[in-house]
């Protein structure tokens, strides 16, 4: 037996089991699955009834919005209704197991991203006989089944969520489940669009939202081939189809023919007025069919009805409120530019550049006196301002209680680590002065 925690995320003071149970069915060769009979027998139904089917095998059951799916289809197979294409049941649906000669099992899954609120690259490791995962609520426990379920194709799918509590866009989903088929391990990148894999159709995974595929009404179990239910719900799918059709038909059926109310003065009123059993048909006909001209007289009018009934009042309001904070946007952005062009602005800008030029000059002055022509070129540029700046870091970490440059006895050159002489001391401190001057800080 091979046991494994799953430590929540949002642990609290309760805690709850979650059973799964994971097994490799296996056929033997040359006998046909009861799935694959019933895969078999669908292709000569209907297609709405395939479709029936579909939803049947992968959620288990079917919803008010299924079955109005369901009618619309079944309409549309007979010109009653919009052109619709159903999506029938198909292998990747149910776990049509294959002509296995080797066993296949699970061994590993690993959760990546965008399922629940599972951690990301989790993994959940199978023993070859028994493995038991457990942990408080919301631990993530049933995350993994539900990849599994959906991965093996079993009966009563559920919707993958993603993290809806995280507060950002969903990501998707993504988890590599491996498998061992014989002797060799193989992994199996797995997503919502992954193409179902031949080999896990022969793993059946088991969970307690799969077991209201037995259970009946209160506590009676129903023991019989799994897979026979499906034709019950079925059966009982049809007939809520038919019930519904036939009340649409009944609600039809009762709409009484009646004649529009036509103008006075008009041809149409006066055929109506008069209208016997000798009536000529061709007259009728005639003003019944309307021409081109006509035709496309009516476009126009309910083009234009269209307008007036989607002329919202409150909409428009809103529209014309926006196209004012536009406008008082690029206002108050004109403002900024013309009060940053004004004629005081300007001249400030003037005596700002005069006063840089100034201190600019009066530092060139300082570094023609200060830097003797013994020294390196561009000594006193920036480039050897950062290089000073940089060196002095540095000697604030190695000489941490004094201030650079540090010119006691014994104090090395930051630079290049050699104890410090008379002349190298002068030479610093030289460039401290310089470094510290006012018209360094005026041009700053």
């Amino acid at each position: 037996m091979a046991s494994e925690q799953i430590q929540p995320q949002d642990a609290n003071n309760s805690s709850s089991s979650s059973t799964i149970e994971v097994t490799e069915p296996s056929a033997p060769n040359g006998v046909q699955n009861i799935f694959e009979d019933i895969l078999e027998w669908s292709k000569e139904r209907p297609g709405w009834q395939r479709d029936a089917l579909r939803r049947l095998f992968t959620s288990g059951k079917l919803s008010s919005k299924d079955l109005d799916d369901l009618v619309e289809l079944s309409k549309s197979g007979h010109g009653l209704g919009d052109p619709r294409r159903p999506d029938p049941l198909a292998t990747e649906h149910i776990a049509v197991t294959s002509r296995q000669t080797v066993p296949v099992s699970l061994t590993a899954i690993t959760h990546h991203q965008g399922v629940n609120a599972l951690a990301p690259n989790q993994t959940v490791a199978f023993g070859p006989n028994l493995t038991i995962v457990y942990g408080a609520n919301a631990a993530g426990k049933s995350g993994y089944t539900r990849v599994l379920k959906r991965a093996c194709r079993s009966r009563g799918l559920e919707n993958i969520l993603g993290n809806v509590l995280s507060g950002e866009p969903p990501t998707k989903q993504h988890a590599t489940i491996r498998y061992r088929e014989g002797g060799a391990e193989i992994p199996l990148e797995w997503g919502p669009d992954t193409p179902a894999s031949a080999a896990l159709a022969n793993v059946s995974v088991f969970d307690s939202h799969c077991a209201a595929v037995y259970l009946k009404d209160k506590t009676d179990v129903a023991f019989r081939p799994f897979g026979l239910d499906i034709f019950d719900m079925l059966s009982v799918s049809c007939g809520e189809v038919r019930e519904r059709l036939e009340n649409e038909l009944s609600k039809i059926t009762k709409i009484d023919p009646t004649i529009p109310n036509l103008p006075e003065g008009t041809r149409a009123r006066a055929l109506v007025d008069g209208l016997t059993v000798l009536s000529d048909v061709d007259e009728l006909r005639k003003l019944a069919t309307l021409s081109a001209a006509e035709e496309q007289r009516i476009v126009n009018l309910r083009e234009l009805r269209k307008d007036f009934l989607s002329a919202d009042p409150k909409q428009r309001a809103r529209e014309l409120k926006l196209k004012a904070d536009r406008y008082g946007l690029v206002v108050q952005h004109l403002d900024q530019i013309s009060a940053a062009l004004s004629n005081a602005s300007l001249s400030e800008l003037q005596r700002n550049g005069e006063a840089v030029r100034v201190a600019r000059q009066a530092l060139l002055t300082l570094q023609r006196g200060a830097i003797s022509p013994d020294l390196l070129p561009g000594t006193g540029s920036e480039a050897w301002r950062s290089m000073w700046e940089a060196v002095s870091h540095f000697s604030d970490q190695a000489y941490s209680a004094s201030s650079f440059p540090v010119l006691a006895k014994g104090a090395r050159c930051p630079f290049c680590q050699q104890l410090i002489e008379e002349e190298t001391a002068d030479r610093l401190k030289h460039f401290a002065e310089y470094v510290s001057s006012a018209a360094q800080s005026d041009l700053r």
